[in-house]
């Protein structure tokens, strides 16, 4: 049985990060904010690849490598869409395709990160 100190070290960051992704992509838009070109997607690929880069190291002690980079980005995958379908409800929020890819183009670049600091210790 794993110690609970250990699954709060592995898994406490990557639920912490997805709860500030949560909480950002919840808040209102200024009215009359014009985002810059391309800001919007950029803030996606960073926030979704410090994601998936915790999210591999938290699946890296019970999967091996490449599982571990598959469910991180499959997982990520799936949070970017849960976070875009729920901007359908908020007011001045839409759901935008070009987050959606920053987001899964994030994912793979920080569970590929992750994987190949792995390889390198």
């Amino acid at each position: 049985m794993p110690e609970r100190g250990s699954f709060l070290r592995r898994w406490l960051p990557a639920g912490l990060w997805a709860l500030l992704i949560f909480i950002l992509c919840s808040l209102p838009l200024p009215a009359g904010a014009r985002k810059l070109p391309s800001s919007d997607e950029a803030a996606h690929f960073g926030l979704f690849a410090v994601f998936s880069f915790l999210l591999a190291r938290s699946l890296l002690r019970p999967y091996a490598g490449k599982k571990a980079f598959l469910l991180a980005v499959v997982l990520s995958l799936f949070y970017g869409l849960f976070i875009e379908l729920y901007q359908i409800l908020l007011p001045g929020r839409f759901f935008e395709y070009f987050d959606f890819i920053a987001d899964g183009a994030g994912a793979v670049c920080g569970g590929l990160l992750w994987v190949g600091l792995k390889r390198r210790m």
